[in-house]
């Protein structure tokens, strides 16, 4: 863990942005992809990305072993989305770990889902989450869920868990191969979480700015009705 920079570093945030306003387009109808359904429901632009972001999704699922597809969970993510899942999932460590102070709730927290402050990777439209299929379109062995939280599962969705079978670490390796020679950073304590041109993305590749900052799509309909961490 001491190794790894978590998107809350301060060094990250304060990475500056030259918001260059590319658009954002739906992957919805990309072939080379399979849409999950996990956020049907809760918003609708969550097949959303930054222009060049999908051009280079799509360029690393050419580069997949025959037979594998991408499978795509989630892109772009509205303020407030993020604000009810940070909220709701501090909320349900607290619970669980009543002598935490503020701070290491945070730090936990933070972990598995960013804070609602500044530019939260997914409201960039930079960043998102994917897993691997394999010729049944059903999803291979990945060693965790993207459901999965570092407390409920020993660590076991940190990107080189130890704690996998060693096909699942074969499978993580096929998926960290591509998503790296493309140019995609990963945040490390989620091996599905990729990202292009936000802070992180910056602070790991030595950039001086990021390209995207925060990017909302007021028209899409929001749902905060719905517990996102029941239906992840």
């Amino acid at each position: 863990m001491d190794d790894i920079t978590l998107i809350s570093d301060p060094r990250v945030r304060s990475i500056p942005i030259l918001e260059c306003n590319e658009e954002l387009v739906d992957v919805k109808d990309f072939p080379e992809f399979i849409i999950s359904s996990k956020r049907v429901g809760i918003y609708e632009g969550f097949t959303f990305l930054r222009k060049s972001v999908a051009r280079k999704l799509k360029e690393a699922a050419t580069l997949l072993p025959k037979g594998i597809r991408i499978i795509f969970e989630e892109g772009h993510r509205p303020l407030s989305v993020q604000t009810k899942i940070f909220k709701d999932y501090y909320a349900e460590l607290k619970e669980k770990h009543p002598n935490w102070d503020h701070e290491k709730t945070h730090i936990e927290c933070t972990k598995y889902i960013a804070a609602p402050v500044g530019n939260p990777p997914h409201s960039t439209g930079g960043v998102f989450d994917i897993s691997l299929a394999g010729e049944n379109q059903r999803e291979l062995d990945m060693g965790s869920s993207s459901d999965d939280t570092p407390d409920e599962n020993g660590d076991r969705n940190f990107s080189y868990s130890k704690n996998i079978s060693e096909k699942a670490k074969d499978n993580r390796a096929n998926l960290i191969y591509v998503m790296e020679k493309i140019g995609f950073v990963n945040y490390p304590t989620e091996w599905w979480h990729w990202s292009y041109g936000d802070q992180y993305w910056a602070y790991i590749k030595k950039q001086d700015h990021a390209i995207y900052g925060l990017k909302e799509m007021p028209n899409l309909k929001v749902d905060l009705s719905i517990s996102y961490r029941k239906i992840k």
